[in-house]
This record gives structure tokens, C-alpha cells and sequence, in this order.
């Protein structure tokens, strides 16, 4: 079978690192989070975690399912986190270390509808999208793993196992293909996981899949997801802890208080995962975001600096990788001068704060759909983020005096052999300013089009071996047996 050659990783290097909050203002926010988590405490509605947390010494009520969790049993779990977490491609050029040093964009998740490029209209998402997406994502070097963002909605029940196959065999880099689901079915991810690994032992040095796991705010917790968190931290799988509080509605209508909430769901949530694991990798993840006032919708594109907020709570508080604030305009209902100057603008400043997975991008429509050129222009407004950022290097030849002098005063430099020379090395946006052949500007969006559609058409990883994509169907139709048994 012929395939194509996968482009590197482009990473942000985070050298660049812009401090919202001071080590004071940082210290205050911490002890925050500590008496939320004292005084009002977490529900935990799953009888292993309230055990775990009793044998511990935390304050557990029974009837309520409510645990207050002292400094004391907060700081000891703290102390087994680690620092960075690998984060495995299948091959080892596409390994993520999130140890602060660099960082990469990740698709979103949870989009349920596709803008189809050949009908023009909107429809419910399937696997074959998640396929083809996954494919698209791995042609893309700013994006450094996969992820379903949107969902197999013909799979039912065991759809985010087939998101997961989807992913694994549809790209070489890194696969967020796990989250909660039914507990009966988390077993197949890990299955699938070390399948293409070879062994467990192989698996946990470099687990090729990492799980999302929410919160759900305020303060509290759900059954399934806790008992899928606490099954991919005995089995090596990394995973996020997601909080999304929603200033003036699920959390207080301030940015510190919608943080510090959103901080006690995650720092009570790695707490127990960490008296049950000690040292399972753990990733931090606050999306704040704000209520509309007029239709009562969740807004993640906050323009307060919230992101960068819990980015410095995560790397200088905590001590955690860190998956930051938004990168993406997911309210626009198409693509547009909002989704381009909000992805822009999230690009250049998530950078800035310096997290190890700067955002999501590619949803739109309150993060519902996926529109194929939303995901081409998002990638180009990351790109000349990173332009901006990271793509000027000091060479003191490029001075070009010796040019200069050459050319001397009142001519141009059209016919010298070093403007041929630096005009190839000057990059050109593919999407902007392209002229059809009656000369005229051609839409972007179109271009963008015309992009996704060759990538899609010409773009083919290079596939598995075999007889590990026959296991990986094996497993799948195993989760959907088990799946047939699931109310």
C-alpha cells in the first residue's frame, strides 16, 4: 500500500513566558482552592472514592457523598504527581514530553455535526469523519496529536471506541482517544493501546493514547467518570483533568472565582487518583468560560486573562503540565472575521502564557460543528502566530550590507542574485492573496477548501502492520458485543 510521508511536529518553544499573576497573587489563589476544598468540599458519588478518601484522613459524609479533603491529605497526594508526562506517537519523532518547554495545538472534541464539502449541508458526524479528520490532523505540523472532535454518532454506545480505532490507525501521532464512558468498555482502549505497543511494559513507557476526564461544575463529580479515572491511572494511561467553570452560572461571574472553583474540581479530583495511584501522570486542565447574557449559552472565548491565569496555577502552583486556556472561536456559527480574529488572537497570546498543549482549535457553532476549512484557516492563523513568535532568527549576514553597497543608492534589487536567493526562503501564505485564472482575489474560505479537499485526497500515513489492525477490529467488535448489554 502506498502512503505518504507525515510532516514533524511544529512546536511553540515556550521561552516566552508573560506572567498574568504574581508569586503573591498566585499563593492567595492557592489557599483559595484550599479552603474550598476544606470547608465546603467535593461530591464524590462513588463508594471506592469515598473509602479512598476516608482511609486518607479527609472529612467523608456518607449521605451526602460530600468529602472535605484538609491541606494535609491534599499536599501529601501533590507530592507523587509528576512533573512531565510522556505522551507517545507511533513513531518516536511524534513523542510529546510535557515538561514546559514546548508546546503544541490539539483539535477539540465533542462536535456531533459535519459541514459536508460535497453536499454543502449539515449533517450528523461518523466514523468515516473521524477517519478522515484523524488523517487531516496528521498532515498538519502545528497539531500535535489526534483527537475525535467530533463524534462516530452511528456507533451508539461504543462510539468512543471506534473514535479511538479511528485514531490509532489513521495517524502516527499521539491519540486522545479516551474519556468517559460506560465503565464496561474503558478495558478496550487499553487493550487496543497495547496491542500496537507490543506489551504493557511497552505500553507505559510510551502510552500512545491519554484520556479527558470532566469535572462537572461546581464542585462535583460523576459516577463513570470516576470509576474510567481511576481505571486509566492503574493502567498507565495519562490523563487531564477538565474543569469548565461558567462565570454567572455553574461558578461565581468573576475570572479568580470561576479559576479558583474550577481549581478545587481538579486539584480534588488528582488528589484522589494519586491516593489511589501514586505517581499516575496527570494533566492539568481549567477552561473558563461566561454565560451569555442573552441566550444563556457557555462563551470559552473569555477576553479576561483567564487562560494565562491557569496556566501559571498549573506550572508554578502545581507543578503540572498543562493544557491551557482556549485557542479557538467555537461561538462563531461560521467561518468568518470572528473565527479568524479570536484564533488568531488565541494563538499569538496562549503562547505567550507558555502551557505544554496551548488550546483547541477546528469547531465551530457553539462546538458543534466542523466546518472542513475552519480547521485550514485556524492552522494558518497558528502558523503566523508562530511567525510572529518563534520565526525570525538573527543572522548577521542577512544584514546584507555587502548587497547594499553593491546596488548603491536610487536602484532596486529586483536583478541581484541574493533577493532570488532570499525570496525563497520568505513564506508566502497558500491561502491568502491567491488570484484565480481571471486574475481575481479567490475567497479564502474557498482556498481553504481546496486544501482540506487534497490533503483528504492525497494524504495516507503510513498504516499498521496487518495483523495488528485485525486486532484492533477483534477488539472493537468485542466492546460492541459488550456494548449490546449496555441500558
Amino acid at each position: 500500500m502506498n502512503f505518504t510521508h507525515t510532516p514533524d511536529i511544529v512546536p511553540f518553544e515556550n521561552r516566552i513566558k508573560y506572567k498574568q499573576l504574581d508569586s503573591h497573587q498566585l499563593n492567595t489563589l492557592k489557599h483559595s482552592v484550599y479552603q474550598i476544598l476544606e470547608r465546603t468540599g467535593v461530591y464524590f458519588p462513588l463508594e471506592e472514592a469515598l473509602n479512598i478518601f476516608e482511609e486518607n484522613g479527609a472529612d467523608v459524609n456518607r449521605k451526602t457523598q460530600i468529602v472535605k479533603i484538609p491541606a494535609t491529605v491534599i499536599e501529601k497526594a501533590l507530592k507523587t504527581l509528576p512533573s512531565a508526562v510522556v505522551l507517545g506517537g507511533r513513531e518516536e519523532r511524534f513523542d510529546l514530553i510535557l515538561d514546559g518547554s514546548k508546546g503544541c495545538v490539539i483539535p477539540n472534541s465533542c462536535g456531533v455535526f459535519f459541514m459536508d464539502l460535497e453536499t454543502g449541508e449539515k449533517r450528523n458526524s461518523y466514523k468515516s469523519d473521524v477517519e478522515q479528520l484523524a488523517r487531516v490532523f496528521d498532515a498538519l505540523p502545528h497539531v500535535c496529536l489526534t483527537r475525535p472532535i467530533i463524534a462516530a454518532t452511528d456507533k451508539g454506545v461504543t462510539n468512543a471506541v471506534h473514535e479511538c480505532q479511528a485514531l490509532l490507525t489513521n495517524s502516527l501521532k499521539h491519540a486522545r482517544g479516551a474519556t468517559s464512558m460506560h465503565p464496561k468498555l474503558v478495558p478496550f482502549i487499553l487493550e487496543m493501546a497495547q496491542a500496537i505497543r507490543g506489551s504493557e511494559a511497552e505500553h507505559r513507557k510510551r502510552p500512545i493514547v491519554n484520556a479527558n476526564i470532566c469535572t462537572l461544575a461546581p464542585l462535583g463529580m460523576d459516577t463513570h467518570s470516576l470509576e474510567c479515572a481511576l481505571f486509566y491511572a492503574r493502567s498507565g494511561i495519562p490523563q487531564s483533568m477538565m474543569a469548565m467553570p461558567c462565570m454567572a452560572s455553574t461558578a461565581p461571574a468573576t475570572v479568580l472565582g470561576a479559576v479558583a472553583l474550577g481549581e478545587a474540581e481538579i486539584i480534588a479530583l488528582m488528589t484522589l487518583l494519586q491516593l489511589a495511584v501514586s505517581g499516575a501522570p496527570l494533566i492539568h486542565c481549567n477552561l473558563v468560560g461566561q454565560m451569555d447574557p442573552v441566550h444563556a449559552n457557555n462563551i470559552l472565548d473569555v477576553g479576561e486573562p483567564a487562560g494565562h491565569i491557569v496556566v501559571q496555577m498549573a506550572r508554578e502552583v502545581w507543578g503540572l503540565p498543562s493544557l491551557g486556556g482556549v485557542l479557538s472561536c467555537m461561538t462563531a456559527d461560521k467561518p468568518g472575521w470572528e473565527s479568524g480574529f479570536i484564533d488568531g488572537q488565541s494563538a499569538a497570546m496562549m503562547s505567550l502564557a507558555g502551557p505544554d498543549l496551548p488550546g483547541f482549535m477546528g469547531l465551530l457553532g457553539e462546538s458543534m460543528i466542523v466546518y472542513p476549512e475552519q480547521i485550514i484557516l485556524a492552522h494558518e492563523a497558528i502558523q503566523r502566530a508562530y511567525d510572529m513568535l518563534y520565526g525570525f532568527k538573527f543572522n548577521e549576514d542577512d544584514i546584507a550590507l555587502d548587497v547594499i553597497e553593491s546596488v548603491g543608492p536610487r536602484k532596486h534589487f529586483l536583478l541581484s542574485p541574493h533577493t532570488a536567493k532570499g525570496l525563497r526562503k520568505l513564506r508566502h501564505s497558500p491561502i491568502l492573496r491567491k488570484k484565480g485564472p481571471d486574475k481575481k482575489l479567490i475567497d479564502p474560505k474557498d482556498v481553504a477548501k481546496e486544501i482540506y479537499q487534497k490533503i483528504v485526497a492525497e494524504h495516507t500515513p503510513e498504516p499498521l502492520p496487518e495483523d495488528v489492525l485485525m486486532e484492533l477490529d477483534r477488539i472493537v467488535a468485542a466492546a460492541d458485543e459488550v456494548g449490546k448489554t449496555i441500558k
